[in-house]
C-alpha cells in the first residue's frame, strides 16, 4: 500500500477517481473529497464519530426511502 498520510491523503482519494467515465459526477465527488477530509480535519473526528455519522446518514436515507 502506498505511503498515506493526512497530508496526502485527499490526493490519494482524488487519483482513484481519475478513471471515471462521467465527468460531472468525477466534479462533484472531487470536492465532496476534499470537503469532507477538511470538515473531519477540522474538528479532529474520531472513528467512532465517523462511524455514529455514517449510521445516522443511512438510518436517514432508509426513512426517506419510498419502498
Amino acid at each position: 500500500m502506498r505511503n498515506l498520510t493526512e497530508a496526502n491523503l485527499s490526493d490519494h482519494v482524488i487519483a482513484a477517481m481519475s478513471g471515471a467515465q462521467n465527468a460531472r459526477f468525477k466534479e462533484i465527488m472531487t470536492s465532496l473529497i476534499k470537503h469532507l477530509h477538511a470538515f473531519i480535519r477540522e474538528v479532529n473526528l474520531t472513528e467512532a464519530e465517523w462511524l455514529a455519522g455514517i449510521r445516522f446518514l443511512t438510518a436517514v436515507g432508509q426513512k426517506c426511502d419510498e419502498k
